[in-house]
C-alpha cells in the first residue's frame, strides 16, 4: 500500500530529525500536482486518505510537530478546504498543530469573472473558511515570485514585501509561517526570484532581505 509506506516514511523523517521544523503532504494538489485525477471529488477523497494516514503515523512519534495539509495554490482555496475538511473527513479541523498550506501568488491582479482585485478574493475565501470554523493557522509554503515580480513590472520602486504585509497577512491573525519557495530566477521570468541571472539580488530580492533576514 503506497499511502502505508508514504505515512511510515514521514514518520520515519520526524523520528530522525529531532530538529525537524514541520513537514508538508503534497503539494498543489488542486492545481498542477493533481494526483492523476480530474475531479475534485476524487482529488479530495484520495488526498484525505493520504493525509488522515499521514498524521496518525506522525503523531505517533511527535504529537506536536506541524503537519501542513491542503497542498493548495491560488486565491480560490475556501470550497477547496471547506469541503475537505466537512465533506471528505480529513483530520485536524481547528488544531493548532494542523497548518493549512497554501500557495497566495497574488499580484493585485483584477479577477475578470468578479471585478474583484486577487487580494480581496484571498481575503473573502479565508473569511469564508473562518466562519465555517476551519481556525487552523496558515502556512505560506510558496509565495512571491512571478507574483511579486508581475507586481513590481506594474508599480516600479514599490515594496511588494510591504504590499503583501498590509493586503494579505494583516487581514488574518493567525498566520503560521511565510516562506519563499522560489529563490532563483526561471527562463520564463529571469527577475521573478531573489537572485537574477547574474547571481545579484533582484529588488524583490532586496525588500525580502531588509524585511525578513536578520
Amino acid at each position: 500500500d503506497q499511502i502505508a509506506e508514504f505515512a511510515a516514511y514521514a514518520a520515519a523523517v520526524v523520528r530522525q530529525v529531532p530538529a525537524i521544523g514541520g513537514i508538508s503532504i503534497w503539494n498543489e494538489m488542486n492545481g498542477t500536482w493533481d494526483g492523476g485525477y480530474k475531479l475534485r471529488s476524487d482529488k479530495l477523497a484520495n488526498y484525505c486518505r493520504l493525509s488522515n494516514a499521514v498524521i496518525d503515523a506522525v503523531r505517533n512519534v511527535d504529537p506536536k510537530v506541524p503537519i501542513a495539509i491542503g497542498a493548495s495554490v491560488g486565491w480560490n482555496i475556501d470550497t477547496w478546504f471547506i469541503e475537505m475538511f466537512d465533506l471528505y473527513g480529513c483530520k485536524g479541523k481547528g488544531d493548532a498543530t494542523i497548518w493549512l498550506d497554501v500557495h497566495p501568488y497574488l499580484s493585485g491582479k483584477q479577477d475578470n469573472a468578479t471585478g474583484k482585485l486577487d487580494w480581496r478574493l484571498w481575503n473573502d475565501a479565508v473569511a469564508h473558511m473562518r466562519a465555517d470554523g476551519i481556525s487552523n493557522p496558515l502556512a505560506a509554503t510558496e509565495w512571491g515570485a512571478k507574483a511579486s515580480y508581475n507586481w513590481l513590472t506594474d508599480h516600479p520602486g514599490g515594496n511588494y514585501m510591504n504590499m503583501f504585509q498590509s493586503q494579505v497577512v494583516r487581514h488574518d491573525a493567525n498566520w503560521a509561517a511565510l516562506m519563499w519557495y522560489q529563490m532563483l530566477y526561471s527562463k520564463q521570468t529571469p527577475n521573478a526570484g531573489l537572485f537574477d541571472t547574474t547571481g545579484a539580488l533582484t529588488p524583490a530580492g532586496l525588500q525580502y532581505t531588509k524585511e525578513f533576514v536578520r
